[in-house]
């Protein structure tokens, strides 16, 4: 479950540092650390990011959903807002929240994230604040 966590923070990250006036090569997740399950209802984690941006950027919302052979498996909500600095690199503590649809796929889709990982699939959005404006993303 660690192992799964940790990629569906790096897709995480990447899909919620993405908008018009930045891009997603402004960030550079350099690492997950301090990985807390919450039993399968939730995780927090400790990213590390890379910031090159000339603005700051704070997430205030976001949701994966991860698939397995076409069948929804979970859902995964960013339950906190993160503020990623300009020009440095930090330590953001993050919160996802996890919601089961099929909790046995579930255990399959972890098995098969590190045999097969192209039977897992994820989408969802993010919703950045950059300024006073509110960029939404897929």
């Amino acid at each position: 479950m660690r192992k799964l966590a940790k990629y569906l923070m790096i897709v995480c990250s990447a899909m919620l540092l993405s908008g018009c006036i930045i891009s997603r090569n402004d960030f550079t997740l350099d690492g997950v650390s301090n990985l807390h399950l919450d039993g399968f209802s939730g995780f927090t984690a400790d990213m590390t990011i890379t910031s090159t941006a000339a603005v700051g950027v704070k997430i205030v919302g976001g949701e994966l959903e991860v698939n397995y052979r076409g069948q929804k498996v979970a859902t995964l909500t960013l339950e906190n807002d993160v503020r990623i600095r300009r020009n440095r690199t930090q330590t953001v503590g993050v919160e996802v929240g996890i919601r089961l649809h099929n909790p046995l796929t579930a255990m399959a889709a972890l098995a098969a994230a590190s045999t097969n990982p192209e039977q897992v699939t994820i989408s969802g959005y993010g919703e950045a604040k950059v300024g006073p404006f509110r960029i939404e993303s897929e």
